[in-house]
């Protein structure tokens, strides 16, 4: 199964049976998910005890705006490199 971020949607529910009393397992049952991928989660995104779907999406997404964002060829030497050889039969 290809990996999928988590929606708002799945966060919701996981708010949701985690205060029912669900564990981590039947959760992940719910979703069709990995146990370690709400575990994760609940590191990630929760605080203590607590868990906040909207929280958890916030943190997310300024997570991934925060994130550098590197190209390979902006490397001026790998960037010389690949052009060399592409020029070379």
């Amino acid at each position: 199964m290809p990996y999928q971020h988590l929606s708002i949607s799945d966060r919701k529910t996981i708010s949701q049976m985690h205060y029912s009393g669900c564990t981590h397992s039947e959760i992940a049952r719910e979703l069709g998910r990995s146990p370690s991928t709400i575990s994760r989660e609940f590191s990630r995104n929760g605080s203590g005890a607590s868990y906040s779907a909207v929280e958890a999406q916030k943190s997310t997404e300024q997570r991934r705006r925060d994130r550098p964002f590197e190209r390979k060829l902006d490397q001026p030497e790998l960037n010389e490199t690949v052009r060399h050889r592409l020029t070379q039969e």
